[in-house]
């Protein structure tokens, strides 16, 4: 068990902390082979082994969410090899650069979404630019009767003002 222990840490990047985790460092005849000792090593693996699943976990959203993000923002491929080689591991630093990085890209994306969506949008009324830079949301008016059409053009369909 105390080697799983600091291999969850290797993993990590963490390194022991007091007596007791250097104990562990140090191998078994360290810790003792008491039913206390193997128990406490026990409960130990098991708060580390899910602190791991936790930060693999957390890397993995963020790493689908920067795959969005470069698909939409159409990010070279240069660059998205440059930085799957340079963050690698799930420690607070690895965790802390790619979601700084995923920030970054979310706020390209946001600078960027105008001139995003007039090129992959055909030539048309506008309407969709039109609710996007909107501060408000688009609001539709009540049909008088079911067979007269909302007042103003919603963004999205508006299935109770669709239904017969």
């Amino acid at each position: 068990m105390c080697i799983a222990i600091t291999d969850i840490w290797g993993d990590i990047g963490r390194s022991a902390d007091g007596a007791e985790e250097d104990a562990i460092v140090e191998g078994a005849d360290a810790v003792g082979f008491s039913d206390g000792a193997i128990a406490g090593l026990e409960a130990t693996l098991a708060k580390w082994t899910a602190d791991k699943a936790g930060r693999e976990e957390r890397i993995r959203e963020i790493g689908e969410r920067i795959t969005v993000l470069w698909e939409k923002l159409e990010t070279p491929e240069d660059e998205q090899t440059r930085f799957l080689g340079s963050h690698n591991g799930i420690g607070d630093d690895v965790i802390g650069a790619c979601s700084a990085y995923m920030d970054d890209k979310a706020a390209e994306f946001q600078a960027r979404l105008h001139e995003l969506v007039t090129v992959r949008r055909p030539a048309g009324d506008g309407h969709l630019l039109r609710c996007l830079s909107r501060a408000q949301p688009v609001h539709t008016a009540p049909p008088a009767s079911p067979r007269q059409p909302p007042l103003s053009r919603p963004c999205l369909p508006n299935p109770a003002a669709d239904a017969p």
